[in-house]
């Protein structure tokens, strides 16, 4: 693949886990839009992004470096910044240029996530038993009430996750 900004040979590279495409010229980065959501952007976020996608109201610029169709210009604003991505609707492949990666918002979700959960819905996902979480209305507020996050939604993407995970 090559970069849409510079021509220049795009490199593999990792972010954690997740596998992106980086020019080693302009600094430009291509990434998925399943990869956002891996990287921790908000489903609110990566849906937004696809709606302007595919509204394509501000038109095209750049080729895709992956299929090489024109990835539809979009306008983001983090509340600080504004600034302007590309989306390949038919890859999903979003290009950004420098730094613009950075300024889209993730949730970051700590790693003890599981043992901060009320006893009840703790021993149901450790023994698989996804059926039996529930989080209790009286639950005290945990760190998903302070980022806004809603205790149901978290819940049923725990479950979906663990049975695609377990494959139960």
């Amino acid at each position: 693949m090559k970069c849409p900004r510079c021509a220049v040979h795009l490199e593999q590279v990792k972010i954690g886990t997740v596998l992106t495409f980086s020019c080693s010229n302009c600094h430009g980065q291509a990434v998925t839009l399943e990869a956002l959501r891996t990287l921790g952007v908000s489903p609110e976020n990566t849906t937004a992004i696809w709606r302007s996608a595919s509204a394509g109201k501000l038109g095209a610029q750049l080729n895709c470096p992956e299929c090489g169709n024109p990835m539809r210009l979009i306008k983001l604003d983090d509340g600080s910044n504004i600034f302007y991505i590309d989306v390949c609707c038919c890859c999903h492949l979003i290009w950004f240029d420098f730094g613009e990666l950075n300024m889209i918002p993730v949730v970051h979700i700590p790693a003890n996530f599981i043992t901060q959960l009320p006893p009840t819905a703790h021993a149901a996902l450790t023994s698989n038993n996804i059926s039996q979480v529930e989080l209790p209305d009286e639950a005290p507020p945990t760190f998903l009430d302070h980022l806004g996050i809603d205790r149901t939604w978290c819940i049923t993407a725990l479950r979906l996750l663990i049975k695609l995970f377990f494959k139960i």
